[in-house]
């Protein structure tokens, strides 16, 4: 994660839910090849789960989703700037 401090680092990772973790992929960036940090799934997606729909989560979920966000983002910086003041 080019740019980012151990803090953010840190507050990525307590953000994101157990059910993934920070790991690298490899992507083409102008043809040519790098490793990009993303959170990955730790275990795999079943077939039985239904079929995933942007539109529809923009529709019902985004909202929702964005304003519980917002409200853990602060509660985890106060929870890493207390162990972690820098």
């Amino acid at each position: 994660m080019l740019g980012l401090s151990a803090f953010e680092r840190d507050l990525l990772d307590a953000f994101h839910d157990p059910r993934y973790r920070r790991g690298s992929l490899p992507v083409i960036v102008e043809e040519e090849l790098h490793e990009a940090d993303c959170y990955l799934p730790v275990e795999a997606a079943s077939l039985d789960w239904p079929n995933w729909d942007l539109v529809a989560w923009q529709q019902r979920q985004k909202p929702l989703v964005l304003a519980a966000t917002e409200a853990r983002i602060a509660e985890l910086r106060l929870k890493l700037i207390a162990v972690r003041p820098n």
